[in-house]
């Protein structure tokens, strides 16, 4: 994540980084060329946070070009050991996450002259021991069915 905001920033465009929580933002913009990057705070677990995070950013910033979904996470436990609680906190993230990134911003990269979506995943998803299959198998499947959402409608680039 960090490295895709110090790339988009290096290369000149606007950044808007989103998390759950003010903290880390802090930090990534301390780490990033001063102006270059704003924050926001959404949880991409909340459709309708997410929904107001799009026209907020659409109506502040004029728009949206670039989509990276980013947020994901996982645990490193036996998938026999996980809990119900924990294995839908993955699949909330994971997969409900991309699907709310992209039906809010949607919209919005289709009214841009060019516009792009991607599904940014972990190294940790190309080659998944065991207690990270839950992982893989969610942002497999999202990143699938978002990338063939996004090709089906033929406005936009992934």
């Amino acid at each position: 994540g960090l490295a895709s905001l110090r790339a988009f920033a290096a290369a000149g465009a606007r950044v808007l980084a989103v998390d759950i929580t003010a903290a880390p933002l802090a930090t990534a913009l301390a780490a990033l060329p001063a102006g270059r990057v704003k924050a926001h705070v959404a949880d991409v677990t909340d459709a309708d946070q997410m929904r107001s995070l799009a026209r907020d950013i659409a109506t502040l910033h004029g728009g949206c070009h670039i989509l990276v979904n980013n947020a994901g996470v996982t645990s490193a436990g036996a998938f026999e050991d996980e809990s119900l609680d924990d294995l839908h906190w993955i699949v909330d993230i994971n997969m409900w996450g991309v699907v709310h990134g992209c039906r809010a911003f949607l919209p919005f990269l289709r009214q841009a002259d060019e516009a792009h979506a991607g599904q940014q995943k972990s190294d940790d998803d190309h080659a998944a021991p065991p207690g990270l299959r839950a992982r893989r198998s969610t942002a497999d499947s999202t990143t699938q069915a978002a990338t063939s959402t996004i090709h089906s409608r033929g406005t936009l680039r992934a």
